[in-house]
């Protein structure tokens, strides 16, 4: 039978269909594939866009510009100006006349002047004048030489401030790391929690159907079979508790480095700090010197301290140099100039207790400051005794939780054969798979534990950053050379 016209020609083009439409799901596919997140990429995208961070860099912004504005008010300042005035008042007119260097015998009313008799005639044109323009370009120089050490002082407290500001933006972005760190680790960390719920469910399963072969073949009672139910239903309760903390922690972790909703993620490597064999007097030392929140009260104190000078310099002379440039013309022109050079001296002598109660003011304040930032300091020291102590107490935790998980299990596995053969009741069972559950739930515990003490040990000691953590193998495992121990991401 021969075969239609143009046949081949539709199979060709829907050949190239298919074809088409696969290539386009894959490419669906891979655009839709999980992004890999690891720890140094959320520390970034949550440094990128954090408000609390750019509310502090706006912060940090506005005092350097304050530090520049101070910096340059001890520098001359050039101003121009032009004024433009018309008027019939005759002291006006006479004056602007006399700037302008147009002023005749007539203005006073010499053509009325007829001799000693005319002494007490009025002139009409010095009284009278009518309308007159007056056009007033002017350059001026203002130069305070001396203000009785209150530019220094304030250039001081602004570069203080703005020194300040800088160590709490440092603070600002410590704070979001140690954030990320707990919510990236937090996430680990439930997942990890529904694994152990995951395998806990399976085996409470397990061991129900064991319970029941058992109760059939008449070798247990009924009440091992509900005792093993009720295990297998709490297991389940469990399990879904457990989903629910990885979805907060997912949710958390989401907010802080902006990822889209719909957009699908999986952890990368865990996040190692990597904290140095050091002894605790070291570590209190090092934070009390690189410490940003501490540092950012002492320039503070400081800030405050340069105030009570700039306060106190009111009490002296203040001397200012003004050199200015008129010129003088009905129209908007530069005709009839003139200077005036001028050397200003002020000095208030008595003001009825106002400047001793501002310096009083100051005074206080800058005590306060310093008394805050002594009393930091000695928190500070606790503090870093505290963490020093949690990470150490963590490290252990994780070296025993890593040993009693190993014994539980093979435990388990033996009371699981005992079971079997019916040496061993299904409590005893059960108890030691909720040993074994307790055991893997505080090894996750431990290692968390131990990743956010280290981290606010950094914190405390003005150390954290990237460069603390210990970078990722090739394997996908992070070795921490300080603390002499090697983890799997998991």
């Amino acid at each position: 039978m021969p075969r239609p016209p143009g046949r081949g020609r539709r199979i060709a083009v829907a050949f190239v269909a298919a074809l088409g439409g696969v290539t386009l799901l894959q490419a669906g596919a891979a655009s839709a594939a999980p992004r890999v997140l690891t720890f140094d990429q959320a520390v970034r995208d949550a440094l990128a866009d954090n408000p609390g961070l750019a509310a502090s860099q706006a912060g940090l912004s506005a005092a350097q510009a304050s530090e520049d504005t101070a910096r340059a008010s001890r520098w001359p300042r050039l101003s121009a100006s032009l004024r433009a005035v018309r008027s019939n008042d005759p002291l006006t007119v006479f004056g602007a006349k006399l700037s302008q260097r147009d002023v005749t015998f007539r203005d006073f009313g010499a053509a009325q002047f007829t001799g000693p008799g005319s002494l007490d005639v009025a002139p009409e044109t010095l009284n009278h004048p009518g309308a007159y323009d007056n056009v007033n370009p002017r350059l001026s120089i203002e130069w305070p030489l001396y203000a009785g050490g209150r530019m220094g002082a304030a250039i001081a407290r602004a570069h203080q401030a703005a020194a300040a500001a800088r160590q709490g933006n440092v603070e600002a972005r410590q704070g979001v790391i140690l954030e990320v760190l707990q919510a990236y680790e937090g996430l680990r960390a439930a997942k990890a929690q529904l694994a152990v719920a995951r395998r806990a469910r399976k085996a409470a399963r397990s061991y129900l159907q064991m319970a029941r072969a058992r109760f059939r073949k008449g070798t247990t009672i009924r009440s091992d079979v509900l005792t093993a139910k009720v295990r297998a239903e709490q297991a389940d309760l469990d399990y879904g508790n457990a989903q629910d903390h990885v979805d907060l922690a997912r949710a958390n972790l989401r907010r802080l480095v902006n990822l889209p909703d719909d957009r699908q993620f999986t952890l990368g490597p865990p996040a190692t700090p990597l904290v140095r064999d050091a002894s605790l007097t070291s570590l209190q030392h090092r934070a009390e010197a690189h410490n940003p929140q501490l540092a950012r009260l002492r320039h503070q104190a400081q800030s405050r301290k340069a105030a009570v000078d700039q306060a106190r310099g009111a009490y002296r002379p203040d001397l200012a140099l003004r050199v200015q440039r008129d010129w003088y013309d009905r129209t908007a022109g530069f005709a009839a100039p003139s200077y005036t050079v001028g050397l200003v001296a002020s000095w208030d002598i008595f003001d009825f207790g106002q400047r001793s109660g501002k310096v009083d003011q100051a005074d206080s304040h800058y005590q306060a400051a310093q008394d805050q930032a002594r009393g930091y300091a000695r928190r500070l020291r606790i503090s870093v005794d505290r963490a020093w102590r949690a990470a150490r107490r963590a490290h252990q935790q994780v070296q025993v939780s890593r040993e009693a998980v190993g014994q539980s299990r093979e435990a388990q596995r033996i009371l699981r054969l005992r079971y079997q053969k019916g040496l061993v009741t299904i409590t005893e069972l059960l108890d030691g798979e909720a040993r074994l559950e307790q055991a893997e739930s505080d090894l996750v515990s431990a290692r968390y534990a131990l990743r956010v003490h280290r981290a606010t040990l950094l914190a405390r000691t003005g150390q954290l950053d990237l460069s603390h953590f210990a970078p990722a193998n090739a394997n996908g495992t992070h070795q921490d050379q300080g603390n002499h121990e090697t983890e799997t991401g998991r």
